[in-house]
């Protein structure tokens, strides 16, 4: 499971967009009984999940580079955060 997103500073340029959907969560991994990997994911605590009712645009109006591109956003404004 590995995550296909940037979020806070961690980026991958091929993926240059948040994953709430799939990755707003802590990813715990345990060694099993039999010596097996167990990855799981652990919901975040409600407080610290942000309003999920807003749009993506407006949820995340700092942007990582290629970001607007790839989800067909309008470009970040130029104001601060990741753009130049």
């Amino acid at each position: 499971m590995e995550p296909q997103e940037s979020r806070g500073a961690h980026y991958r340029s091929d993926f240059p967009y948040r994953d709430d959907d799939n990755f707003l969560c802590y990813i715990t991994i345990t060694k099993g009984d039999n010596g097996e990997m167990n990855i799981d994911r652990v919901p975040l605590k409600e407080e610290w999940v942000g309003d999920t009712t807003q749009d993506y645009a407006t949820r995340y109006a700092v942007r990582f580079p290629g970001e607007a591109e790839a989800k067909g956003l309008p470009a970040e404004e130029k104001s601060g955060g990741w753009s130049k």
